[in-house]
C-alpha cells in the first residue's frame, strides 16, 4: 500500500521502523538562532530546510512541532502506533517521557516537501535514521539552503 513518504505506512499508521522528513521553512525564518544565514537576495531559489527523523509518520511529526509553540498543550492526537485509533499522546517537557517539537519548525514550517525524502524511507534502526538525517541535511546545505538538522 504504501504512502508518499513510506513504502510500508499506511495512511496515519507508521510502520514502527525510522523516517528523515523535511518541512519547509518560511523566509520569516532567516537570522533566528540555529538557522544559519542564507543570501536569499542574490539566490531566490534557496530555501531554509529544517531535517528531523521519526519513527511517526512525518504527517505526525509535523503536527507534534505545529502544536509545541502553544506552551499549554500537554498532548497530541496520534494514529501512528494505536492501530488506525486515535490516542493522546503526551509530550515530554524533558524529552525523556515522551516527543518533543522544536519551535522553529513550529514557528516557521509550511510543509513537508515529500521530493526530498522520496526513496531514502524507511530506515530499519534509529541509528540510521539519524545517519540518514545528517546526510541529507549536509546534501541540502552543499546545494546553499539553510538547514536547521534536529
Amino acid at each position: 500500500m504504501g504512502t508518499t513518504c513510506c513504502p510500508e505506512c499506511t495512511d496515519g499508521q507508521s510502520c514502527g521502523k525510522y523516517h528523515v522528513y523535511v518541512i519547509e521553512l518560511s523566509r520569516d525564518a532567516a537570522g533566528r538562532r540555529g538557522l544559519p544565514r542564507v543570501d536569499l537576495l542574490h539566490h531566490p531559489d534557496r530555501r531554509f530546510y529544517y531535517v528531523g527523523m521519526t519513527a511517526h509518520t512525518p504527517a505526525c511529526r509535523f503536527r507534534q512541532h505545529q502544536l509545541w509553540v502553544d506552551e499549554e498543550v500537554k498532548d497530541f492526537p496520534c494514529t501512528c502506533f494505536g492501530q488506525g485509533e486515535e490516542v493522546m499522546r503526551r509530550f515530554g517537557r524533558d524529552g525523556v517521557n515522551g516527543t518533543r517539537g522544536n519551535r522553529l519548525a513550529g514557528d516557521f514550517g509550511i510543509e513537508l516537501v515529500w521530493r526530498l525524502v522520496r526513496g531514502r524511507n524507511p530506515l530499519p534502526t534509529q541509528d540510521e535514521g539519524f545517519a540518514e538525517e545528517k546526510r541529507l541535511a549536509a546534501e541540502l546545505r552543499a546545494k546553499g539552503h539553510g538547514v536547521h538538522q534536529a
